[in-house]
């Protein structure tokens, strides 16, 4: 009997807590007060457009920009996968290390491997532009819990990520089209590519100012 009540006391102390708890609302404006928290909003935005634009338009960039038939570049997908799966942890290990600091260097990742897109012309440029983009994507799949808890801290963590990951959502479905109308205009997809270098990088630039205030485990 003095077990389950043990237990009952448990429970009551974490219903207690929960209730005492902010909404979701109520939070979302409480960390929406300090101007770090909307330079990740944006920049995790725009990062995350880009890493979904490159993910989805690239088979097709290689195929009617750069004249690769399919053939030659089904290995992309299975290649680019498995370099992110195995650049997950390494980036785990560069964000225990590092912190804010790591995550801006898979930023500017990003932008180079953007970049390197464009002058793509044969195995080696092609090879070199997808393990750059793979380990990209990878490192870019696990950064924002990471960056949530460096910066805002540990405090009602699971609502702050859910409201973090609204800015990473929304850029995933920005991203795609917007290059897409990039092609729609210019014909091609060598101007959209130019630009998405520059988002990333302004991506990057607005995660600077953003030190980490607690990199407690």
């Amino acid at each position: 009997m003095s077990g389950q009540g043990s237990t009952q006391d448990i429970i009551n102390a974490s219903t207690q807590g929960a209730a005492g708890a902010p909404s979701l609302w109520d939070h979302a404006k409480e960390i929406s007060k300090e101007k770090g928290f909307w330079l990740i909003m944006l920049g995790i935005f725009l990062v995350s457009g880009v890493d979904q634009a490159m993910t989805q338009n690239t088979v097709t960039y290689l195929r009617n920009d750069k004249g690769f038939n399919l053939n030659s570049i089904v290995w992309y997908s299975s290649f680019t996968g498995i370099l992110a799966v195995f650049s997950k942890p390494v980036a785990g290990w560069v964000y225990d290390h590092y912190s804010i600091s790591g995550i801006r260097f898979f930023y500017l990742l990003l932008a180079l491997s953007v970049f390197l897109a464009l002058p793509v012309s044969g195995g080696f440029t092609l090879f070199l532009f997808v393990t750059v983009l793979g380990i990209a994507h990878g490192g870019l799949i696990v950064e924002a819990p990471v960056l949530t808890k460096h910066y805002l801290g540990p405090r009602n963590l699971g609502m702050t990520i859910g409201i973090i990951s609204v800015a990473v959502n929304l850029g995933f479905a920005a991203g795609p089209p917007g290059h897409g109308l990039f092609v729609d205009y210019f014909g091609n997809y060598t101007n959209g590519l130019i630009a998405y270098t520059v988002v990333a990088l302004a991506g990057f630039a607005l995660m600077l100012p953003i030190k980490p205030r607690d990199r407690k485990s």
